[in-house]
Parts: structure tokens; C-alpha cells; sequence
């Protein structure tokens, strides 16, 4: 295993763990100022779903790309 494998697999990491924090901020800011974002669930799922597409796609054909 070399450092291709180390960099695609800390990328995949990165796009499927990322998003999830993001999510769990943008939740707390919004409670905390009281601010309502319609939607922001959805759009945030959309997110966290986008990035788990790429880190499994990262995984699968990140050897190739890299």
C-alpha cells in the first residue's frame, strides 16, 4: 500500500465524515440565533449523501484517478 491508497482513502474520509459536522454546526448556529433556514435538513441530507457518493466512488476508482 502506497501513499496513493493513504491520500484516495483519507479523501474518502474526509467527503463521507465532513459533511455530517457541517450538518450538526449549521443545526446549532441556526438554534442558537434563532434563525430558521427552510428546508435545511433536506438541503444538509442532500449534502451528506453527495459526499458519501464521492468518498465511495473515491474508494472504488480513486486508485485509477490518482
Amino acid at each position: 500500500m502506497g501513499p496513493v491508497f493513504y491520500l484516495v482513502t483519507g479523501l474518502a474520509i474526509f467527503f463521507i465524515v465532513v459533511p455530517g459536522f457541517l450538518w450538526v454546526a449549521v443545526t446549532f448556529y441556526c438554534k442558537s440565533k434563532r434563525k430558521v433556514i427552510h428546508n435545511i435538513n433536506w438541503i444538509m441530507f442532500g449534502i451528506q449523501m453527495l459526499g458519501i457518493l464521492i468518498g465511495v466512488l473515491l474508494i472504488i476508482f480513486g486508485h485509477k484517478i490518482v
